[in-house]
């Protein structure tokens, strides 16, 4: 094994120490990690602000996105809303027409129900008139009957007191 001594024999021997010491090598090792570490934050400043960029405009494609989707959910508002508006003036229309039926039907019953007061009452009045027609028919009959039968009797004497005789 060879201790950091060797190492500087060697070092010496090859004539690289004649241009640079150990501690140049050393703050040159350093100062290319600082400037690389600098790089390297720089190049990492660069790609946050490469990703803010990007996550800013998918924000902003998210929000265009979303903008368009309420912007659709708006108009189908609208459309709903009209359509709500015209279900609820055809109902409105519906329930007029069907009150004015249910009005002309109830004037209709109304009515008809006066013709069939107006009916029963002359169906009575006729059926009195009829009453009292038959109950002089009946009359006329009973007279036409008493009619005919005094008629007979007095035949029938007049013929006993001519003296016929009754086959």
């Amino acid at each position: 094994m060879t201790t950091d001594t060797n190492l500087e024999e060697k070092v010496e021997n090859s004539g690289f120490l004649g241009r640079f010491s150990p501690k140049k090598i050393y703050y040159g090792l350093v100062q290319r990690l600082e400037e690389s570490n600098e790089r390297l934050k720089e190049d990492y400043k660069i790609a946050q602000k490469k990703r803010i960029e990007k996550y800013n405009k998918l924000i902003e494609q998210q929000n265009y996105e979303a903008a368009e989707i309420d912007q659709e959910n708006a108009e189908k508002w609208v459309e709903h809303e009209n359509i709500m508006a015209e279900k609820s003036k055809y109902l409105a229309e519906l329930n007029e027409k069907v009150e004015n039926m249910r009005n002309t039907r109830l004037a209709k019953e109304s009515m008809y129900m006066e013709k069939i007061a107006d009916m029963e009452k002359r169906n009575k009045e006729l059926e009195k008139e009829i009453y009292s027609k038959e109950l002089a028919i009946e009359s006329i009959k009973l007279d036409g009957r008493k009619a005919r039968d005094e008629y007979y009797k007095k035949r029938i004497e007049l013929l006993r007191q001519n003296n016929y005789r009754f086959v």
